[in-house]
């Protein structure tokens, strides 16, 4: 039996490649691990045939989707959100602003935008402006404005 073997990775494995790669693994590590997982496959001479169909359908989708990013990110930086919220003294909010409410801000202005996408430090504890970096795609980030307002509430005579 051969000491090493050609696998196709199915999906990223860390420290061995990218899906869709074809590395040279210890044929115990394929077959005792990769292959039963689903990580990898054999790389049979057909497997590698289309194995590269699929790597040119995916690169065209990844050339559409970032197109789409660096669109998505000309539309983000053009305008200014904007998010009333309640306020005490020297503009301290009573209810911080979070990456979940300006993902829904932005999915109400058409921008879907996963939260985790959106690279917030910490809360927003104050009103202010402020600029927020947001990754739309594997490197194509955009910077969206937000203004926090401070609402304060009127007093009844």
């Amino acid at each position: 039996m051969a000491k090493h073997v050609e696998v196709i990775l199915l999906q990223d494995v860390p420290n061995l490649g990218t899906r869709g790669a074809i590395v040279t693994v210890r044929s115990g590590y394929a077959r005792n691990y990769l292959i039963p997982r689903g990580l990898a496959t054999p790389a049979t001479a057909s497997a590698k045939k289309q194995i590269e169909h699929l790597r040119r359908s995916f690169e065209q989708r990844a050339l559409r989707a970032r197109a789409h990013a660096e669109a998505m990110k000309t539309a983000l930086e053009a305008e200014t959100f904007v998010i009333p919220r309640p306020a005490g003294r020297e503009d301290l909010l009573f209810q911080a602003v979070t990456r979940d409410e300006i993902a829904r801000l932005l999915a109400q202005k058409g921008y879907r935008v996963d939260r985790r996408d959106i690279l917030l430090d910490r809360p927003i504890k104050r009103a202010g402006n402020y600029t927020i970096p947001v990754r739309l795609f594997e490197d194509v980030r955009a910077t969206i404005r937000l203004e926090i307002v401070p609402e304060t509430k009127q007093e009844s005579l």
